[in-house]
């Protein structure tokens, strides 16, 4: 079977040694609230969910890597072995101060609590005691008549809980709480195990593992806890004086600290033994089927993709000595880990690097100069698309696709050295591309800052990418041999792709597009596109259309690529696509008017407009612009000043459509052969 499910209880869940957190995990997203809202639960008796492992052997071990639960381990783990953070998340859940009265903490726990379990505060608890029950109107008995759960246990628990926060809370100096305070015997011994023998200072979560440990589950008399400690632990010098203070100190606080005792034991017992997890434990599935059943089970929560989960595979944990990768690689690693920012025990980089890390960061070391790809921002979801470029551009690169089975394909072929092959990819990539801005055609192109897959899409550029590196290794471009040719060649490319993702090829099944292209014939890739397609596609493009205008925008930046056209370097001016009679005007078409509604999006109504800081097209017509944007404007639509009163009456649309369609012609029939034969 691919997998099973199992139940486990929480405290082994969160003290499994066997439990590994996948190499790339999403940094923690849960607030304090959540977290009460789960002990709520436990509490309640409710089920916890279920946690996804993959489950796998590394040197002879079992090893369980943790896809889907990580939150909820490292909420209940605090939950559960640290009385002070259970008593800090629920004082924020409450809103309440720690110097607020008991009678306010129990107000405010019974009121939010029955909020959260959908039930008013007076079904919960009887008025004016702590004792749970059913107030007026509809209660608890008629809403879980027939049910099989223990009613009777949920409200003692619930009640336990209100029990353990009242026996943290208190007034506190220096962070300490009441619970703390009540067992600070510092100055009495010279060791005691749950207080810091360096600060003094008592730890709540090592104090709760010794109450509950060494005193036990049973009622601890007042003579037992004094011998226990008295013969246990060192006392101080002056041990009769020590002695004598410690033995008052009981006899002031012991009642309270038997109800500590009893608490925390009973919690313990009672609440934090019985509580279930559900456990689906899957092994040998493929990274897709895996990604269907966390889908399918977690369908509220972010769904993981292909890349993250290979990070909780053997293969892409495999260890890489450091001094097999150049510093570059090293440092785009450590980057990637500082910006996850996972603390502590869920610190899963900790100096090392494997194989996962090295295609994790590829992009990373590819494509300085942004021809190809953005520059990823440094939100949680721009990481996470980088991420996954740099699988599939490797993918793309070694395996001639871009598929998660293309990716899973990567760990089954043992003639692959991943190591020194993306050191081979990476050293190509950037020498292909070094070469490419130098020439004047992909220089322009790079001066408008926009990657090439913000104007055609990821896939026609991995394509884009992945050719290249095959032409560079046919032609022998690394000996300096047909620069002249890869240039050529990779211009005929992109003007193929920017035409074929302006006809919406790309559209449907483009991972499987691009492979079978990557296994056929690179010559019908490389082949300049045939003039009559190009004016076929002018054609369709500059008659009546509803398609969304912004997929002209590779259109348009190429053909100012081909004019020979850089951005001006103004430093308040940028550029995007916009009409040139607004979209405005044809809402203002007088019913009856012979006017073409359709050509409002169609390409010869939208130009590469600029944007300056304090002024932009926008709305306005051509004859409301300053002097300074008509002179903009101008330039990049290739329309004369003296036509700009005519072209702001939307009734001379079709007219502009027909002007701006002859320079498109023009371009295809002029620039763009100049360019290719160059």
């Amino acid at each position: 079977m691919a997998y099973n499910i199992t139940e486990l209880k929480v405290t082994d869940f969160i003290s499994d040694a066997t439990i590994k957190l996948p190499r790339f995990q999403r940094r923690q997203s849960w607030y304090e609230k959540q977290d009460f809202e789960l002990c709520v639960s436990m509490f309640k008796g409710y089920p916890l969910g279920v946690v996804i492992y993959n489950q796998t052997k590394e040197g002879g071990r079992n090893i369980n890597y943790l896809l889907d639960g990580r939150q909820r381990r490292s909420a209940l783990k605090k939950l559960i072995e640290n009385p002070k953070y259970l008593y800090d998340s629920a004082i924020s859940y409450l809103s309440k101060k720690v110097t607020d009265p008991q009678g306010d903490i129990r107000e405010a726990y019974w009121s939010k609590v029955g909020v959260y379990l959908n039930k008013g505060a007076d079904q919960i608890v009887i008025q004016g005691t702590d004792q749970i029950g059913t107030g007026s109107g509809r209660g608890d008995d008629e809403d879980d008549a027939g049910s099989d759960i223990d009613m009777e246990t949920q409200r003692g628990n619930l009640k336990l809980l209100l029990d353990l926060l009242l026996l943290v809370h208190g007034s506190q100096k220096k962070d300490i709480t009441a619970f703390e305070k009540r067992w600070d015997f510092h100055e009495f011994f010279t060791f005691l195990p749950y207080i810091d023998p360096i600060s003094e200072k008592v730890d709540p979560k090592e104090l709760k593992k010794f109450i509950v440990e060494k005193l036990g589950p049973n009622q601890v008399s007042k003579d037992s806890l004094y011998t226990y400690f008295t013969t246990t632990f060192p006392l101080k010098d002056k041990k009769d004086i020590a002695l004598s203070a410690f033995h008052q100190r009981l006899e002031e606080t012991y009642d309270e600290l038997l109800n500590d005792c009893n608490v925390i034991v009973s919690v313990q017992t009672n609440v934090f033994n019985q509580a279930i997890i559900g456990v689906i434990k899957i092994n040998r599935v493929s990274s897709l089927d895996s990604q269907k059943i966390f889908s399918l089970i977690n369908k509220g929560g972010t769904p993981l993709k292909a890349e993250e989960l290979l990070s909780a595979k053997p293969y892409w944990n495999t260890i890489v000595k450091a001094l097999d990768l150049d510093p570059a690689v090293r440092n785009s690693i450590t980057e990637l880990y500082t910006r996850l920012q996972i603390p502590g025990e869920n610190d899963s980089h900790s100096g090392t690097f494997v194989y996962w890390d090295l295609c994790a960061t590829f992009i990373d070391r590819i494509d300085r100069q942004h021809l190809l790809f953005p520059a990823y921002g440094k939100k949680d979801s721009e990481l996470l698309k980088k991420v996954q470029c740099g699988f599939k551009s490797v993918a793309a690169l070694l395996k001639d696709g871009i598929s998660t089975v293309r990716i899973e394909e990567l760990e089954k072929d043992q003639s692959i050295d991943l190591v020194s092959s993306l050191s081979e990819l990476q050293r190509t990539i950037n020498a292909a591309e070094t070469l490419l801005l130098q020439n004047p055609f992909f220089n322009r192109f790079h001066k408008w800052n926009r990657p090439l897959s913000d104007l055609i899409g990821i896939t026609p550029t991995w394509e884009f990418m992945a050719i290249l590196r095959k032409l560079w290794v046919k032609l022998n471009c690394e000996s300096g041999n047909n620069e002249k040719l890869f240039i050529r060649y990779a211009i005929c490319l992109l003007d193929r792709l920017i035409l074929e993702h302006a006809r919406d090829e790309w559209k449907g099944s483009s991972d499987s597009k691009l492979s079978n292209h990557l296994k056929g014939n690179l010559d019908e890739r490389i082949n300049l596109m045939p003039k009559k397609e190009w004016e076929s596609f002018l054609d369709k493009a500059c008659a009546s259309t509803s398609d969304d205008y912004k997929k002209r925008r590779a259109i348009l930046y190429y053909f100012a690529v081909l004019q020979e056209r850089t951005p001006d370097n103004a430093a308040d001016m940028d550029y995007d696509v916009d009409h040139i009679i607004p979209q405005s005007e044809f809402g203002q078409i007088v019913e009856g008017t012979s006017v073409d509604k359709g050509l409002m999006n169609s390409l010869g109504n939208v130009s590469l407009l600029p944007r300056k800081k304090n002024e932009s097209k926008s709305d306005k017509k051509l004859n409301e612009l300053s002097d300074s944007l008509k002179d903009l404007v101008a330039k990049y639509s290739d329309l004369k000043i003296e036509d700009f009163g005519k072209y702001s009456n939307v009734t001379k649309i079709k007219d502009l459509v027909e002007e701006r369609k002859r320079v498109f012609i023009d371009i295809l029939n002029n620039k763009r052969e100049q360019i290719m034969l160059a």
